[in-house]
């Protein structure tokens, strides 16, 4: 997979939640935690860990599944995801806790955006979602989730609680349209305003997949601040590869 960054407009971008500075240059690390969720057209999956801290993980999984207690090591890549070279699978959580930034509320549930993934979190009910179901929540707070595993989906376990606000967040998503510029982030479109005077890069096109940075503004509106990535699908996705592979250890399986 081919991989250019660029910078859109110049900004002094906030850490949102658990953002912490990278080197230049990858290093090795690992990596302790529940899994969340699995995303396989990125390849990836998010892993809560202490404290609700999430991290994007890509590769392994196929060794893994939703609610999996498991220790990772691998690279730590520039964009502060980790590449697995390594997955042990300890136990099986029914329950875990994450930590991110409100991207979006919606009847069916809350999307989240932690450890350079976007997630859906239901909500604990199907009856008719009101601002008190989602603990007083909107676009841009920094909240705290308590979550359930149930047929490899995360709901909500108790109300959420907000620990602070972003004006910003860094998320990652395809491309549904340039002009207006909507992109989905689990199924869902988001519109996207591009500021006056800001051109998109050449060669963007519907279909792509992008990790960008917007600000987060009230009632859901969402502005571009930078275009981080864009990636190129060349047919390697780090997707599934619990058939095999150097270095993998899948700990006995799922329990």
């Amino acid at each position: 997979m081919k991989t250019l960054r660029m910078l859109i407009v110049p900004a002094v971008l906030v850490a949102v939640g658990l953002a912490v500075a990278l080197p230049a240059q990858a290093r090795t690390g690992s990596f302790s935690g529940v899994v969340v969720a699995k995303q396989r057209a990125r390849g990836t999956m998010l892993v809560a860990g202490a404290h609700g801290a999430g991290l994007t993980v890509r590769g392994r999984l196929g060794r893994a599944h939703v609610g999996d207690r498991v220790t990772v090591s691998g690279v730590r890549l520039r964009d502060g995801t980790l590449r697995a070279s390594r997955l042990r699978v300890l136990s099986h959580a029914r329950h875990t806790t994450l930590r991110g930034t409100v991207v979006r509320r919606m009847a069916r549930g809350t999307l989240l955006a932690s450890g350079h993934s976007v997630v859906l979190i239901h909500r604990r009910s199907r009856h008719v979602s009101s601002r008190s179901d989602h603990g007083g929540l909107e676009a841009g707070d920094v909240a705290r989730f308590g979550i359930r595993f149930d047929d490899d989906e995360a709901f909500e376990d108790g109300q959420p609680v907000q620990i602070g606000q972003a004006s910003t967040a860094r998320i990652e998503g395809r491309i549904v349209s340039i002009s207006p510029f909507v992109v989905s982030l689990e199924g869902l479109p988001l519109t996207i305003t591009v500021p006056a005077g800001t051109n998109l890069p050449a060669g963007l096109a519907p279909g792509q997949r992008i990790e960008f940075t917007v600000q987060v503004g009230s009632a859901n509106t969402f502005t571009l601040v930078a275009i981080d990535e864009v990636e190129n699908d060349d047919g390697h996705n780090g997707g599934d590869d619990g058939g095999g592979g150097g270095g993998g250890d899948d700990g006995g399986g799922h329990h």
